[in-house]
């Protein structure tokens, strides 16, 4: 990794410091480093793994500290050296008294303990005689980290500065030419414009003013009725005003662009009069349009196809079909309702709304193709995995594991399909503990890197040899090609396939880039909203909680054409899958089970098709073959062994996956059998606890101490005792092998025996107040929560905190406080997902 080293004598230097597990804390960290060059700053920035070896944080007077929370409130990996440093009890309490210092914590508040990590390191530092010179800010990822995380970073220079007693010498004066609309820094201009045109009241002619730091107070308004506006390229599109109001937007298109008929003006979104269908091909976008139908839930469908091929009818049972020779990739595609706000559609006071831009990120890659090579396809599969870039949390080697059983685990008419994989590990040397994962590499799917390969408009060079490069002119500090992409040796198409995250909810510095290419004024003013400072709920609304992807985006907003090297600038790592092991590896030697449910994705407001989990539909695709329906059971292993003799090594070849282990910190089964374990784990969250299971029975077969054991109750939940009770068979048999005291399950959807009959598993819990509590206080029993984060673990901790109440008699702080102090004590442990 490339470091900006300043020097240590320099008066505007400061510490900038970031803990990451998947890569986002350094992205920010790293967009703190663009932003405090451009002020005249110079920070050094460094990961914190490199504690003592890089920097000394003790010897430092400003230091800029951007951190993670991972697993059940625990450091990033990264983290983990400098914590343990930092929590010696033997550092005195100035032992950082020279050191002042501001925390940038990332988390969730679907986990119990939000940004955990983070606030335990600003509280530690502080307690080691630090002075925090800025508040310190704790972003919420279910929300939108952005939500405190722009405004933080926008007040956090004018903090550095006062703390360097730097700023009367470094202020960055920013001007704006109304003539030209270019910004301009201390006298130079910025080659990006910010001007748009149109009005949406009497109001005119504002021109875009200032937000402190660098973001751009933009007004942005729209024509009432009596003045026209153009775009900064009249070439491709014009706008006329109605006597109305309302707006036609007509497209002045390239050559080759082909319009019927009708299409010569498009409706502005929220235009109430009758449009007519549309066939548009532009720069090889092909889309097919029909108004909205009022009685039809006003809703149509779009296609897009290669271009230069013939149009070809998309088939729901495949994506791809044949057109001239060439495989053609299709996605039929919904088209939204033009009177409900969503992703294309605000409404006021929104659109009627001044706006506050985010400055333009700077360009810095370059992309160059060869000549068509022969071995290139078998080069590519010489490739290593994303460039041989370990991910952050693996703790082995990628090895390849051998699916040898897929088994469905719910009936056909269950909400959710749920697959058992067993892979075969036995010759990759990995080793796990039940309570371990495993992390699945997988690509992205074929038909969406080639539609966005089409949307692109780089068709033709998509399988020639890239070389990627940085702009030896850029203005992006730091500047580097993304260490998981493969600078040459590879293709476009391959590196979108399986170095980037092509369905990642755009960032919003990916929706500025977006505005500098979009020609029609209404889809770029909707841009522009979505990226503001004022539009943040409408990000959080319409793009985070819709989940829509990059081909969402550039579907809902034709005329916006990026370049693809900048859109590589933007796109993150695509990062593997993580699997709780629903097993014990001395239960059946040289074998990992995992479960989990394949997920379905239907399209929306703002989700324009369908799409199926990444991993999750991929590996359901790749083991239709093998799938078998029935519970599972002891003779397993031995169905597994005839299967993998039955089908031969040729298909088995073929069902080759690269995996990693993930080394859980504390979720592991207790060490000593005579404490109590109490395990909750509904739907999938069940999985894991079968491996603690196995090798609880196996040790209590070894070591003989069944008297002396301490009781295990088991909480389960699902919908349909007879479509999705998982391991019900496994259950059954560790409660009569006595490995398995109290099993306790809860279905929401049957109809109860009784109106006190529960329905998820906190009933249960507060059901059986009084054991429970007798084994938390009086055993001190570890309580084991897995499964959904936003929902069920809250509810399962507010019903013990209850539990707490009742039985101990004190109050709900009180309660709330015993809880959490079973966190501290890991008597209270997670393993959850959102």
């Amino acid at each position: 990794m490339q470091i900006h080293k300043m020097s240590k004598g320099a008066p505007n230097r400061f510490l900038l410091l970031y803990a990451t597990q998947t890569g986002q804390a350094k992205a920010i960290a790293e967009e703190i480093f663009q932003q405090s060059t451009d002020r005249g700053l110079q920070p050094e920035l460094h990961c914190l793994s490199m504690t003592d070896k890089k920097f000394s944080i003790e010897k430092e007077h400003c230091v800029v500290l951007v951190s993670s929370t991972t697993g059940d409130g625990e450091p990033p990996d990264t983290a983990l050296k400098f914590v343990r440093r930092f929590n010696k009890k033997t550092l005195p309490d100035d032992f950082l008294s020279r050191m002042n210092y501001t925390v940038l914590g990332l988390g969730d508040t679907n986990y119990t303990n939000f940004c955990n990590n983070a606030q335990n390191i600003d509280r530690r530092l502080a307690q080691l005689g630090a002075k925090r010179f800025y508040p310190s800010g704790f972003a919420d990822e279910a929300v939108g980290l952005e939500v405190v995380v722009d405004p933080w970073i926008e007040d956090l220079f004018s903090a550095v500065k006062d703390c360097l007693n730097t700023r009367p010498a470094s202020d960055v004066s920013l001007t704006t030419d109304p003539a030209t609309q270019q910004t301009t820094v201390n006298g130079l201009h910025n080659s990006h414009t910010e001007a748009v045109n149109g009005t949406q009241n009497s109001e005119s002619g504002k021109q875009p003013g200032l937000d402190q730091g660098s973001s751009l107070a933009v007004s942005v308004e729209r024509n009432s009725g009596n003045q026209g506006g153009k775009t900064p390229d009249s070439s491709q599109s014009t706008t006329d005003v109605k006597t109305d109001g309302s707006q036609s937007i007509r497209t002045n298109v390239e050559p080759g662009t082909v319009l019927n008929e009708n299409s010569d003006s498009a409706p502005v979104a929220g235009d109430e009069s009758k449009t007519t269908s549309k066939n548009v091909t532009v720069n090889g976008f092909s889309s097919q349009t029909e108004s909205p139908d009022r009685s039809a839930n006003h809703t149509s469908s779009m296609e897009f196809t290669n271009p230069g091929d013939a149009s070809v009818e998309g088939k729901a049972s495949s994506p791809f079909t044949q057109a001239e020779g060439r495989t053609v990739d299709t996605l039929t595609l919904n088209a939204p309702s033009t009177e409900a706000p969503s992703l294309r559609l605000s409404l006021p006071p929104l659109s009627e709304k001044a706006l506050t831009l985010p400055a333009a990120t700077p360009a810095y890659l370059t992309v160059s193709y060869g000549s068509p090579d022969k071995d290139l396809p078998q080069k590519l599969a010489e490739l290593p995995w994303q460039n041989d870039c370990k991910p952050p949390s693996a703790s082995s080697d990628i090895v390849k594991a051998t699916i040898v059983s897929a088994q469905r685990l719910t009936a056909e008419d269950a909400v959710k399909k749920t697959l058992l994989l067993r892979l075969n590990i036995e010759n990759c040397g990995m080793k796990y503990c039940p309570g371990d994962s495993i992390s699945v590499i997988c690509a992205n799917y074929d038909n969406e890197v080639n539609q966005l390969i089409i949307r692109l408009g780089v068709v033709e060079v998509a399988d020639l040899p890239l070389q990627l490069g940085v702009m030896k002119d850029t203005k992006k500090r730091r500047a580097v090609v993304a260490p998981h992409v493969p600078e040459e040796g590879a293709t476009l198409r391959y590196v979108m396939k399986n170095c980037v995250d092509i369905r990642e909810p755009p960032k919003k510095a990916l929706l500025r880039l977006l505005v500098e290419y979009t020609s029609d004024e209404s889809e770029k003013r909707r841009l522009q909203e979505l990226c503001s400072k004022e539009g943040a709920d409408n990000y959080a609304a319409f793009i985070r909680a819709e989940n829509v992807s990059l081909l969402d985006v550039l579907y809902t907003f034709p005329s916006c054409q990026p370049p693809v090297e900048r859109i590589l600038e933007h796109l993150p790592r695509l990062q593997p899958r993580p699997y709780s092991a629903s097993s014990c590896e001395d239960w059946r030697p040289g074998h990992i089970d995992v479960a989990f449910n394949v997920l379905e994705i239907p399209t929306s407001q703002c989700r324009l098709y369908c799409r199926r989990g990444l991993c999750t539909g991929w590996l359901d695709d790749i083991t239709s073959g093998l799938q078998h329906a029935g519970q599972t059971g002891d003779d397993d292993g031995d169905k597994a062994a005839d299967l993998t003799t039955q089908i031969g090594s040729v298909l088995l070849k073929d069902l080759e996956i690269q995996v990693f282990s993930r080394t859980s910190q504390h979720f592991h089964p207790t060490s000593d059998l005579s404490v109590p374990m109490i395990m909750i784990g509904p739907g999938t969250g069940v999985a894991p606890f079968i491996g603690f299971l196995q090798e609880r029975q196996l040790r209590l077969e070894k070591e003989g101490k069944e008297n002396s054991a301490g009781e295990t109750w088991l909480f389960f939940g699902c919908r349909h005792r007879n479509k999705d009770f998982l391991f019900k068979q496994d259950i059954e048999n560790f409660e009569k092998n006595g490995v398995v005291h109290k099993f306790l399950p809860a279905f929401s959807r049957d109809t109860p025996d009784s109106d006190d009959s529960p329905r998820y598993v906190q009933d249960n819990i507060r059901s059986h107040a009084s054991e429970l509590f007798t084994l938390i206080h009086e055993r001190k029993a570890v309580v084991f929560v897995c499964g959904d984060a936003k929902n069920m673990a809250k509810d399962v901790n507010a019903a013990f905190e209850e539990v707490v109440m009742k039985e101990h008699g004190v109050s709900a702080d009180e309660a709330k406080t015993y809880v959490m102090k079973m966190r501290i004590h890991k008597q209270y442990l997670e393993d959850v997902w959102t």
